[in-house]
């Protein structure tokens, strides 16, 4: 079987950003670890973020399970054990509470607790979001549904008051293989981005991997549990290169309930003429799960097919490829004229890297602020990214209402946080 090019020499060819040796392979040791607790509702619920927390290079440890539950419906210390030893190596050096005994008061109340950990159903989490931060804890949120901006925004303003970082797990959803694909695309010689397709089809046997339950209840349509993840990854790509803003959304087709679509197509429209289309389903037993994020620009596209999912085999790879447009009256060809498969070098699982770029944020904004130094300013960059996709997922719900094209009205935090103002729907 012929071997391809290396990625050094497509890298070299396309004058491609090299990444941080250290994402590939190297382990950071860190001198402080960021001391975190984890706070669930239950401890009958499945999470792959938590194991990861373990991994020497992230520089976190799980140092206290806070259950949520309620007198009527307890979780034992066996229960909590059990779930535990699944996860952490060591659990004698992971303090158990209950709040039915008062424990999240506790864990807040002491000060070798840096961060928490918040994985509670959507009714709980602006509450423990709230007071963590009172009690100057950084705080990540696993928020699978999105949580509404009406909640998100005071709790950023009360974080940049407290210098302390917050920030949703979806924001770091993307593995080493995802970050050097964004770093390619985002270099000068790709070329302006035209389009970004975004096809997502959930095997059913596969949303547990993303964090969807069966039945489906009301909020976890196929929008604004996978569509999101194309408009995250659009705003990553086109912010960060052209400062291009999103100006309209509409969903042209769906299947399902206008609050639990299953299956839906869309586009988002960019300030710079770019627009994102999409297509999202939960898909039945019989067709299998399909990732496809496709870029183009002038001369170039590239596309990657586990952008959300990581491939069962550990395939690392992703296309660049080299094209020119065929134009008649009719229609428009593309003759490619030659293609690279980008191998990328190994790096740390997904979940290993969210936890590690979270550690080194909760330094950065503990010692320096939000607006100190420009890493810092990442903080509120990112946090800018995820008010703009909460503002895109909801022109595309009011779209799905009306089947209208929505004109998105982008506030950034500095703005919403400064007048004050609320968002015009709740949904998300």
């Amino acid at each position: 079987m012929a071997v391809g090019p290396t990625r050094e020499a497509v890298q070299q060819r396309f004058n491609f950003p090299q990444p941080d040796a250290g994402h590939a392979t190297g382990v950071t040791r860190f001198a402080v670890m960021t001391s975190v607790a984890l706070v669930v509702s239950d401890c009958h619920f499945a999470d792959r973020t938590v194991r990861p927390m373990s991994n020497p290079c992230t520089g976190c440890r799980l140092s206290c399970l806070v259950v949520l539950d309620s007198a009527e419906n307890p979780s034992s210390r066996d229960e909590a054990e059990i779930w535990l030893n699944d996860r952490v190596q060591d659990i004698d050096k992971v303090t158990i509470l209950f709040d039915r005994e008062g424990g999240f008061g506790s864990m807040l109340m002491n000060p070798k607790i840096d961060a928490v950990y918040i994985i509670t159903p959507p009714a709980l989490q602006h509450v423990c979001v709230m007071k963590s931060l009172e009690a100057r804890k950084h705080v990540l949120v696993f928020d699978a549904v999105s949580q509404p901006l009406a909640e998100f925004v005071p709790q950023l303003d009360l974080a940049v008051r407290q210098k302390r970082f917050l920030q949703s797990s979806t924001m770091f959803v993307h593995h080493h293989r995802v970050q050097t694909f964004l770093e390619s695309v985002r270099a000068d010689t790709f070329g302006t981005i035209e389009s970004i397709d975004v096809v997502l089809l959930i095997n059913e046997d596969d949303l547990a991997l993303i964090g969807i339950d069966m039945p489906l209840e009301p909020g976890n349509g196929c929008i604004r549990r996978l569509g999101r993840f194309g408009v995250l990854m659009s705003l990553l790509l086109l912010t960060h290169t052209t400062g291009s803003r999103p100006i309209s959304a509409q969903v042209s087709e769906y299947e399902g309930l206008s609050d639990i679509p299953t299956t839906a197509k869309g586009s988002v429209t960019f300030s710079n003429n770019c627009k994102l289309h999409f297509t999202v389903s939960y898909s039945n037993t019989t067709a299998p799960t399909r990732q496809l994020l496709e870029v183009r620009s002038a001369e170039r596209y590239a596309t990657m097919t586990d952008f959300v999912v990581p491939h069962p085999d550990g395939l690392a790879t992703y296309r660049i490829y080299d094209y020119k447009r065929e134009e008649d009256l009719r229609y428009t060809t593309l003759d490619v004229v030659r293609g690279e498969c980008v191998d990328v070098a190994s790096g740390p699982p997904q979940d290993v890297m969210m936890w590690r770029r979270f550690s080194r944020l909760t330094r950065l904004v503990e010692q320096q602020g939000y607006y100190e130094s420009k890493e810092a300013i990442s903080s509120i960059a990112l946090s800018n990214i995820s008010i703009q996709t909460k503002q895109v997922l909801l022109a595309l719900e009011e779209s799905v209402v009306t089947g209208l094209e929505v004109p998105i009205a982008l506030q950034d935090f500095e703005t919403m946080r400064a007048h004050q103002r609320q968002p015009r729907l709740e949904s998300f």
